[in-house]
């Protein structure tokens, strides 16, 4: 049989390294015959108590070392403890002003942009308030956008010549315009703007960073409005419901907002859907299709991505006229807690069902922190 040597090229293989570990007992030893250089001191029972970054001898950064019997058996060396401790003490703090804290729509210096829905937008007057006066709204605001942002792609706009540093500031500041509108026109578009703003492959970054905003910032309706709907959907006044019932919201959100109370001696929220999102939907869906189509043949998609408009929209649809039923989101909240019932971790709020309707869905109240907030 005939046989092939194949040469194997030298190989150098690393060493197998550890990490050394470190152990140091000071139990009847002489403090003044050993430097701690980031060492743990340990008490009289040979507890770990404190670490220090320099030699106890001296103390030689400054570092406050403390005797704890006098026989130098021991040395309590405070510096680093003491911040770290003052970090712990500040992430408790943290944990339990969760709730307490203002929303950003109720804190000083923030800009007063109001939703289409709220008193002064045009929606608010359904009544009167026409579908060919809504198709204009949308119209002229969609032919706004096409104008501003074609003239910020031409040249002759730009003063001393176009560079790739002006048309970033330009498309900043367009984006902070577009964020604007979609808040003045009201749920459709804020709920749409949500969803473009994860979307990195379609716009540009300035697009994606304003869009986010309307994901945790948007104004909440009257108060007045919320109680109406909340005594309208379950059917008796407030006082005779809820022991409690906060009369300001605690977070909005482009669909809803949300209102602490307490219920039969429980803390609960209260999730109170904007008036009159189910006929808004229908006139700016529509809308909203003709834009999809006259995009998808518009398009260059010069950048080689496949864009799908007509498919975006069709998806986009669907999720909003899903999201305006609550009881569809109490019965998935109760899915996914059946489903993650085994881990210990997970917590998700108990629905009150006696209290909940299309409109209103109340809940347990459970204190969080927003995913993007915490601080490894």
């Amino acid at each position: 049989m005939a046989t092939c040597s194949v040469p194997i090229p030298e190989l150098t293989f690393l060493s197998h390294q550890t990490t050394p570990k470190r152990r140091l007992s000071v139990s009847r030893i002489s403090l003044s015959k050993i430097s701690l250089s980031g060492y743990p001191s340990y008490g009289s029972n040979g507890s770990v108590k404190k670490y220090s970054n320099s030699s106890v001898n001296g103390a030689s950064n400054g570092s406050l070392v403390k005797f704890v019997n006098g026989n130098g058996v021991a040395a309590e060396v405070v510096e680093e403890v003491e911040v770290l401790e003052s970090k712990e003490e500040g992430r408790k703090k943290n944990i339990e002003e969760i709730g307490k804290e203002d929303a950003w729509f109720k804190r000083t210096g923030q800009p007063k942009v109001e939703v289409s829905v709220a008193p002064g937008g045009r929606w608010s007057r359904f009544k009167t308030y026409s579908t060919i006066q809504r198709t204009l709204e949308i119209w002229g605001f969609v032919q706004t956008f096409l104008i501003k942002a074609w003239l910020n792609n031409r040249k002759f706009t730009y003063k001393g010549g176009m560079t790739e540093e002006k048309k970033a500031l330009r498309r900043k500041g367009l984006a902070k315009w577009l964020k604007e509108n979609i808040l003045r026109l009201g749920p459709t578009f804020i709920k749409i703007g949500q969803q473009f703003s994860t979307r990195v492959d379609i716009l540009a970054q300035e697009y994606v960073d304003q869009l986010s905003e309307l994901q945790d910032q948007v104004p909440p309706f009257p108060s007045d409005t919320a109680v109406s709907i909340v005594e309208e959907e379950l059917g008796a006044p407030l006082k005779d419901i809820f022991d409690r019932f906060d009369y300001e919201p605690i977070a909005a959100a482009s669909l809803g907002q949300v209102h602490r109370a307490r219920l039969k001696g429980q803390e609960v929220v209260v999730k109170v859907q904007r008036p009159g999102l189910k006929d808004l939907f229908n006139i700016d869906l529509k809308n909203l299709r003709v834009i999809a189509e006259y995009l998808q043949k518009i398009d260059p998609k010069s950048d080689g991505a496949k864009r799908d408009w007509v498919a975006i929209y069709d998806e986009c649809a669907n999720v909003l006229y899903e999201e305006i039923d609550y009881t569809k989101e109490a019965a998935n909240s109760e899915l996914f807690a059946s489903n993650f019932r085994n881990m210990d971790y997970v917590k998700v709020p108990t629905i009150v069902w006696e209290y909940t309707t299309p409109q209103v869905l109340t809940m347990e109240y459970v204190p969080g922190i927003k995913i993007n907030k915490i601080q490894l």
